[in-house]
C-alpha cells in the first residue's frame, strides 16, 4: 500500500506538469497522450493473456502471480475505455488514412472491444482456479486465447497500424499483442518480487519458482524479437516503398538510436542474464530484466506512435515522458490497491 500511495502521488505531480506542457504546446497532446495511455494498457492486456494462458495450462508460477494478474485483468476495460473516449476524435483525423475513411466501422469495432473486454475478463477472474476450478468456465482459456487473439488483430490495425495510412502488415498485430505479453508479465514478476515473493522457493524436487519465471519470461521476450524482426526482415526485402517507408520513418531523424535501444533492453539483457539458473533465482537480477523489459515496450509504443505525427512540435517527446509517468504512476498506485486485495503472494 506504501507503493501505491507513492506512485499515485507521483502520477499526480507528473499529470500537474504535463498539463502545464499540452496548454503551452496543445499540438503535442495527441501524440503524446496516445503513446501514454498505449503504454499503459500494455501490461493490463498482457496481464489477461497470461489469466487466459494460465487458464489453459495451469501451474505453480500463476499462482504466485495471481495477485498482480488479475489486478491487471480488472484494469483493462477501464483503461481501454479512457483510451477510446478520449482519442476517437484525433484518431479519425490523424493522417486522412484508413481510419478517416471507414471511421463509423472503427467506432463501432471500439465499442465491440470494449463489450469484450469486460465479458472476458470478467469471466477469466470467476474461472481462475482458487479451492477448485468454477465448474462450467473450462471453456475460458482455450476459446478466449483464440478470441484475443482475433479482436486484438482488428484493435492494432485500426488504433495503431492504421494511422499510416499507406502501411499494411499482416504481422504487426502479432509483433504489438506479444509485446503486451511481455509487458504483463514483466509487471506481474517485478511486483510479486517486490513483495516479498522468493525465486528461490522449491516447487519439486529440481525446480525453482524462479526457474519458471525466468524461462517464461526469456520465452516470451524471445519470442517478440523473432516476430518483430521477421517482420523487418520481410519488409525490408521486399522493398516496396510504401512498405519500407514505414520504418524509414523511424530510423531517421532522431528515431535511429532507438532499434539500438531495443536490442540491448529486449535481446541482450535477457539472453545474458535468464540463461543463468543462478541469475534466475536471484531477486535482484530477475527484477531488473522484468523493469528493463517493461521500459523497452514503452519505448517500443513511443517508437510506433510519435513518429506518425512529423509535424507534431518538439516538446512531444517531453510530454509523452511525463504523461507516462503520470499515467504509469495512476495506473500502478491502483494496480498495487488491487493486487493487496487478492490471496497473498506466497514468499
Amino acid at each position: 500500500m506504501r507503493g501505491a500511495r507513492i506512485a499515485a502521488a507521483a502520477g499526480v505531480v507528473a499529470l500537474a506538469l504535463a498539463a502545464l506542457v499540452a496548454w503551452r504546446w496543445p499540438a503535442s497532446f495527441a501524440p503524446a497522450w496516445r503513446c501514454a495511455m498505449f503504454a499503459c494498457v500494455g501490461p493490463a492486456l498482457g496481464s489477461l493473456v497470461f489469466v487466459l494462458i494460465h487458464e489453459l495450462t495451469g501451474g505453480e508460477w500463476g499462482r504466485a502471480l495471481r495477485p498482480f494478474l488479475l489486478s491487471g485483468v480488472r484494469l483493462l476495460p477501464w483503461s481501454w475505455l479512457l483510451i477510446a473516449g478520449a482519442l476517437w476524435t484525433p484518431a479519425m483525423e490523424a493522417g486522412g488514412g484508413k481510419l478517416e475513411a471507414g471511421g463509423g466501422g472503427v467506432v463501432l469495432r471500439a465499442v465491440g472491444y470494449g463489450v469484450f473486454f469486460f465479458f472476458i475478463c470478467g469471466r477469466a477472474i470467476r474461472a481462475w482456479p482458487r479451492v477448485g476450478r468454477v465448474e462450467g468456465l473450462a471453456w475460458v482459456g482455450p476459446a478466449g486465447l483464440i478470441s484475443v487473439l482475433f479482436l486484438t488483430h482488428l484493435l492494432a490495425s485500426d488504433w495503431l497500424a492504421g494511422l499510416d495510412p499507406h502501411w499494411l502488415s499482416t504481422a504487426f498485430p502479432a509483433v504489438w499483442l506479444t509485446g503486451q505479453a511481455v509487458a504483463g508479465l514483466a509487471a506481474a514478476i517485478l511486483g510479486a518480487l517486490l513483495a516479498g515473493a522468493d525465486p528461490a522457493r522449491v516447487l519439486g524436487p529440481s525446480r525453482r519458482l524462479g526457474i519458471d519465471w525466468g524461462t517464461l519470461l526469456f520465452a516470451a521476450a524471445m519470442f517478440w524479437c523473432y516476430v518483430a524482426f521477421a517482420q523487418f526482415l520481410i519488409v525490408w526485402s521486399g522493398n516496396l516503398p510504401r512498405e519500407t517507408g514505414w520504418y524509414a520513418r523511424r530510423l531517421g531523424a532522431g528515431w535511429r538510436w532507438l532499434p539500438l535501444a531495443l536490442v540491448a533492453l529486449h535481446f541482450a539483457a535477457p539472453l545474458v542474464v535468464l540463461l543463468s539458473r543462478r541469475a534466475k533465482q536471484d531477486r535482484r537480477a530477475l527484477a531488473l530484466v522484468a523493469a528493463l523489459l517493461l521500459g523497452a515496450q514503452c519505448l517500443h509504443t513511443a517508437w510506433l506512435i510519435v513518429p506518425i505525427f512529423p509535424e507534431a512540435p518538439a516538446a512531444t517527446a517531453v510530454l509523452a515522458l511525463l504523461l507516462v509517468v503520470a499515467l504509469g504512476g495512476i495506473f500502478t498506485g491502483r494496480y498495487l490497491v488491487l493486487a493487496g486485495r487478492e490471496e497473498a503472494v506466497v514468499p
